[in-house]
């Protein structure tokens, strides 16, 4: 977005316009009515725009978010840090519990007791699948016919 400059010979004032659309660019790009006078004031150079973060910094901007606000960095470091601990925990118990009942299959009870899974069970599932799996089978050789 150009910023452009004018100079008004008739009352000696220099203004900027910033100016957004190709038209106005083409129309006011030599000159532009002095907003004082209304006179004819000539264009005498092109700003550009400059980038930067607010900041509370007497310092100013830096453009660096870390150092413009500390403070939010901070509060996202913590928030994350915390998350990230909290299922390394998590995990950590699993693994133990592993290694503690030898086997990986385990389950979690609402009160948070870790236990091995009934081997039975684990054969019912295992039973389960493969009656599914063949009656699938069935299904699709019946839909060929």
């Amino acid at each position: 977005m150009p910023a452009f400059r004018y100079f008004c010979d008739d009352c000696n004032s220099e203004f900027e316009e910033i100016l957004l659309q190709t038209q106005e660019i083409k129309e006011y790009f030599e000159w532009h009515p002095c907003p004082d006078c209304k006179g004819r004031a000539e264009r005498i150079r092109i700003n550009t725009f400059s980038f930067g973060f607010k900041s509370n910094l007497p310092v100013g901007n830096t453009g660096v978010h870390s150092v413009d606000y500390p403070m939010l960095d901070i509060a996202v470091g913590r928030s994350a840090d915390k998350k990230r601990a909290e299922g390394m925990a998590k995990k950590k118990n699993r693994d133990d519990a592993r290694r503690k009942l030898g086997t990986n299959y385990i389950s979690q009870k609402a009160d948070g007791e870790i236990r091995a899974v009934n081997p039975k069970l684990l054969e019912n599932r295992e039973k389960g699948l493969k009656l599914l799996d063949k009656g699938l089978k069935n299904l699709d050789k019946d839909s060929k016919k």
